[in-house]
């Protein structure tokens, strides 16, 4: 079992002056405290106009602060989006290769499409053409890392013959990844090679269908690179302390204020007809999210304004645990990760207050507790 940090680099309002900037500087410092009580992997973020969620804007960037700062954690985009209107895959690949050199070859390359609407049409993108263009993208990106003489003609992007540079130093590149909330893209993972990372937030038994079909796939894998990289990965919700039930009453007291904003952002998961019918303005989202913010998760039918979860203000501890939530003492959080484990997933990825107007030195007790407490339990 491996264990990761997300750090998504959160910005709840009320937006004071130094907020943002003092956000991603406590986020680069959670990373560097998770290094050195074992945690083995970072994945950052990469989001588009997630007013508050997270405003890290580009996943390489954060990693490259983290790099400087740290020895032995790997680091992984988690994600960059491959639509070419966002990130030109020629550039990914020459940025992802800038870091692989800077960090002495920690860098793991995870790959999406963004996690909805409001981030992808802001480029121009729908979500029904993006999955297209990260297919097209992923096939090609290996090779601009092993040739000297790239070049291709494709629907959404060309390039005439090319040497891409600089290369990584892992050889013959860094490990693949691709993000996967269903069973058809953890399915299309394995036919491909890639590791799958699941970032759905989802309870353990519900990851068990996904990663048996991922499984299935990558025994008969056509790599897109030079090699399988047969990894799973599940991000989730983590406060602990030595002291479970201190960690609990505090979940309880802050988990409110990020609930609407999954519903309303991540619209691949929750689909929302509106934008199925052309850009829609922020405000439009802002209104969403304060409606999500007021509705009855048990009245409302909208999957837009109400996550499918049991309502984690509410529900007893538990169910929270049953859910997949490490959110409690080190006993709980190892309950939960070896249910994980029990499922197949090869590493739990922990995402600490995301969203959540947690005080930072209280974060970094709760990583530092699961490293002494709970990484230590599988080490």
């Amino acid at each position: 079992m491996k264990f990761g940090i997300i750090p998504g680099v959160p910005v709840p309002k009320p937006w004071t002056p130094g907020k943002e900037s003092a956000a991603f500087w406590a986020d680069v410092e959670k990373c560097v405290v998770a290094d050195e009580v074992g945690f083995d992997y970072v994945w950052a973020a990469e989001h588009h106009f997630l007013e508050e969620y997270s405003h890290c804007s580009s996943s390489d960037l954060f990693l490259m602060a983290v790099a400087m700062r740290t020895e032995r954690i790997r680091l992984a985009t988690g994600i960059i989006n491959l639509c070419p209107p966002i990130n030109h895959p020629v550039r990914v690949a020459e940025r992802m290769a800038m870091l692989d050199i800077f960090s002495n070859g920690r860098l793991d390359v995870g790959t999406g499409r963004g996690s909805g609407s409001l981030e992808v049409n802001g480029f121009g993108v729908t979500n029904d053409v993006s999955k297209e263009m990260w297919a097209e993208a992923i096939a090609a990106l290996p090779s601009m890392w092993t040739s000297e003489n790239f070049s291709w003609d494709g629907k959404w992007f060309s390039v005439p013959e090319r040497n891409v540079l600089p290369k990584p130093v892992q050889t013959p590149h860094p490990p693949l990844w691709v993000t996967a909330g269903n069973m058809s893209t953890a399915t299309v993972a394995g036919e491909k090679g890639l590791g799958l990372a699941m970032f759905g937030f989802v309870p353990p038994p519900q990851i068990r269908e996904p990663i048996d079909a991922y499984r299935a796939a990558i025994a008969d894998a056509v790599p897109v690179g030079e090699f399988v990289n047969e990894q799973t990965m599940v991000g989730t919700i983590a406060l602990c302390f030595e002291d479970g039930d201190r960690a609990v009453a505090l979940w309880r007291e802050k988990v409110a204020q990020a609930k609407p904003l999954l519903p309303v952002f991540f619209d691949t998961v929750f689909p929302p007809p509106e934008p199925l019918n052309g850009p829609v303005p922020q405000s439009t989202y802002r209104r969403w999210v304060d409606e999500a913010a007021t509705a009855n998760s048990e009245s409302v039918g909208s999957d837009r304004l109400a996550l499918r979860a049991p309502d984690p203000v509410s529900v007893a501890h538990t169910e929270l645990i049953n859910q997949g939530m490490c959110v409690g003492g080190p006993e709980d959080v190892i309950k939960v990760i070896k249910a994980y484990e029990e499922v197949g997933v090869d590493q739990v990825a922990l995402s600490f207050g995301h969203g959540l107007d947690i005080p930072h030195d209280l974060l970094l007790e709760s990583i530092r507790t699961i490293g002494e407490s709970v990484i230590s339990h599988w080490r």
